[in-house]
């Protein structure tokens, strides 16, 4: 199943209408775990062009910082219905579970990969590609862990692989 393929819901968060999981694209992916693909920066800038097409598209810097200045809620695995460490995040993030998100969107922790395809830190940090370039070499990214959260002043090297998750158009 390819990108366009796969049926994506949404969750108003705040003003924005965010998707409730990770882009799956397995055909841009430089590796895979279960329903997790990370890609680097120049697939996300394809994904990013084939979503556009059905009217969604990838975060920005901007979208990311707002997402975070809502709230936001650790979780350890299991603890509110997860089946992954990650975070709540909206303005009532530290009540909402995975079966009421009660306006509240779940990140999963999923790590990131190294330009070889190994996965690291899956479970205990998440780094999510914002479609901002910082410049030639670096993009920014969502960078949080259970001690915190980074919204737009974290960067990651364009060749390393993250997780990518869209929001829907909307007219604000």
């Amino acid at each position: 199943m390819n990108i366009l393929e796969r049926e994506y819901e949404f969750i108003k968060v705040g003003r924005l209408e965010v998707a409730t999981t990770n882009i799956y694209c397995p055909e841009l992916a430089i590796c895979e775990d279960k329903e997790e693909c990370y890609s680097n920066f120049w697939q996300v800038e394809e994904i990013d062009r084939r979503l556009k097409e059905k009217g969604y598209r990838v975060t920005t810097r901007e979208d990311l910082i707002y997402l975070a200045g809502l709230g936001s809620y650790w979780v350890k695995k299991e603890e509110k219905g997860n089946d992954i460490a990650g975070r709540f995040f909206g303005k009532k993030a530290n009540k909402a579970t995975i079966d009421n998100l009660n306006g509240c969107v779940f990140f999963p922790a999923a790590g990131k990969c190294s330009n070889s395809g190994t996965l690291n830190y899956q479970g205990g940090y998440a780094y999510y590609w914002s479609s901002t370039h910082f410049n030639t070499n670096y993009a920014y990214v969502l960078l949080f862990y259970s001690g915190g959260v980074y919204p737009g002043t974290n960067l990651l090297t364009k060749n390393l692989g993250a997780t990518v998750r869209c929001v829907r158009n909307i007219n604000v």
